[in-house]
């Protein structure tokens, strides 16, 4: 539960407050179908905004309680690689565009969300792979002269938090095997 403060003002300088509760929980069930339709159309419509938060949203159901009850590990598996081959599409340069339509800290996050794994073998070899091309196209954006934006740290973190989670799937997938 999150308190906020809504502040509306006018063009004359007058101002409104109003604090408001907003309690987020997570759903029991999500229906896979409806939020991809949704996911799709939010690419179709060019908001990366929406999308991203959608993407997000997805990646971490898949990976809590309720997700891993709810959906089968082939599903989930299906669902990841799905949404990085989404995410590539948003995240890398095309039709000679310099820069991804996405600052590549959110690139990054993102990543690092769907490959947050709660169960052993659901980061396939196909998902460790669309992950590492993120993360490669990623370190091909920035040259010496972007290391003063300021936004590299969160970048590097976010992106060595998707290798680890990787490294943390093969080993649980490994000793899952054995």
């Amino acid at each position: 539960r999150v308190l906020l403060r809504a502040v509306v003002s006018d063009d004359l300088g007058a101002r409104s407050y109003s604090y408001f509760a907003l309690n987020v929980t997570q759903p029991a069930a999500l229906n896979l179908t409806e939020i991809n339709e949704a996911i799709d159309e939010r690419l179709r419509e060019g908001d990366t905004q929406t999308f991203v938060a959608e993407v997000a949203a997805l990646a971490s159901f898949l990976s809590s309680p309720a997700g891993v009850s709810q959906t089968s590990q082939a599903n989930a598996i299906h669902e990841r690689e799905e949404l990085l081959t989404k995410l590539a599409t948003v995240a890398k340069p095309s039709g000679g565009a310099a820069s991804s339509s996405l600052p590549l800290p959110v690139v990054a996050a993102l990543a690092q969300t769907l490959t947050t794994s709660q169960r052993p073998g659901e980061i396939t070899t196909n998902v460790v792979e669309s992950t590492l091309d993120l993360i490669g196209g990623i370190t091909d954006s920035y040259d010496e002269t972007s290391f003063s934006s300021g936004e590299e740290s969160s970048t590097v973190v976010a992106a060595s938090g998707a290798i680890s989670n990787l490294l943390t799937a093969t080993i649980n997938t490994t000793a899952a095997a054995s």
